[in-house]
């Protein structure tokens, strides 16, 4: 492991602030009934300009983060694809007399990054008044994700994810560990049970189980039930809520999964076209 310290260089803070200041902002979408109905409404992202012009203050913001996240690198190899440098928080439970320790690798999200372990790695590490067991806590940045190195060549699937994150494990000394994932990670950390647990993995926990509704030929006695139950209001709700995302809230997907180049131009050279 080689110790890493956030350190923006100052002139790339300066480009950012310049195309912050100088951005043009297009005219508001027509009037709905939700602000939301055709993406972020201007009066958002007019706002959090503003606030990174007049008040954010980035270099306290990284000492904050360098001062919270023990962070590191270490070279990691997956099959197929060049060595990459990984980019991670480590932080070692507090050992008490009695105390079990567990190294646990915690998987984020997208869109996401490390920082999604912050608020809650101290209570991992030491878990005051409930303190029988205990976590070694290991939060990698993604490869493409925050201060790892991205993939160079196609076909870096889930698969080769889950390879990644075993190798990191195993790396720093952890032939068993338990995983948490959430959104992306969860199918990841649903990749690393399938190909490394029971055997290295002894436990999983995520935020976010996915599943469908059951059909005929999958699961009859429960797609013949659903049929003929009778759903509550909030069960309705929940549906009703759960079709409005499938036809109208995932037009990233369709972007970001056929062609994510395209759309890497704006978010690479535009902070506000990134924050929107």
């Amino acid at each position: 492991m080689v110790p890493f310290t956030i350190s923006a260089p100052q002139d790339a803070l300066d480009a950012v602030r310049q195309r912050v200041e100088s951005a043009v902002l297009p005219p508001p979408a027509p009037s709905s009934n939700s602000p939301w109905t055709y993406g972020v409404p201007n009066a958002d992202i007019s706002r959090i300009v503003d606030y990174w012009k007049t008040s954010y203050d980035w270099r306290k913001a990284e000492a904050e983060l360098n001062a919270e996240l023990p962070q590191f690198t270490l070279p990691v190899a997956v099959q197929g694809h060049e060595t990459l440098q990984a980019h991670f928080v480590h932080k070692r439970a507090l050992a008490e007399p009695g105390r079990k320790v567990i190294p646990l690798l915690f998987i984020h999200g997208w869109p996401g990054h490390f920082c999604e372990v912050r608020r809650i790695l101290p209570m991992l590490v030491d878990p005051k008044g409930d303190g029988e067991v205990a976590f070694d806590v290991v939060a990698p940045s993604l490869p493409g994700f925050g201060y790892s190195n991205a993939p160079e060549k196609s076909g870096f699937a889930l698969r080769q994810y889950a390879e990644f994150c075993h190798n990191l494990m195993l790396g720093l000394g952890y032939d068993k560990y338990v995983v948490q994932g959430g959104d992306w990670g969860f199918f990841i950390a649903q990749r690393i049970i399938h190909f490394y647990g029971p055997t290295h993995v002894k436990g999983w926990h995520t935020n976010f189980p996915v599943t469908g509704p059951p059909t005929l030929v999958t699961f009859p006695r429960l797609y013949l039930t659903s049929k003929l139950t009778s759903y509550t209001a909030q069960e309705k709700k929940g549906l009703e809520r759960s079709e409005w995302f499938a036809t109208h809230g995932q037009g990233y997907i369709g972007v970001q999964s056929t062609m994510p180049q395209t759309l890497a131009y704006a978010l690479t050279d535009s902070p506000v076209g990134l924050l929107a």
